[in-house]
């Protein structure tokens, strides 16, 4: 049995460990599984930087020929 403390699980001192080899291969399983999900989402949210950078890049770039082109037009 588990006992939750704050953020870290303890071992209830009652229950005795009957196969702690297994227990040990569990929660390597488990943290593998949770640090690749992290991954996924931490890269998901970089993704979606990126695509929103260059987005905000192209509408500068669209706006700069824009301004330049009103400007040159008014000039003539």
């Amino acid at each position: 049995m588990n006992v939750i403390s704050g953020t870290a699980i303890q071992r209830a001192p009652s229950v005795p460990v009957v196969r702690p080899g297994v227990e040990t291969e569990e929660e390597r399983v488990r943290c593998r599984q949770q640090h690749a999900v992290y991954r996924r989402l931490f890269m998901d949210i970089e993704r979606e930087q990126v695509k929103e950078n260059i987005r905000q890049r192209n509408h500068r770039l669209r706006m700069a020929a824009y301004v330049v082109g009103n400007l040159l037009s008014h000039d003539q």
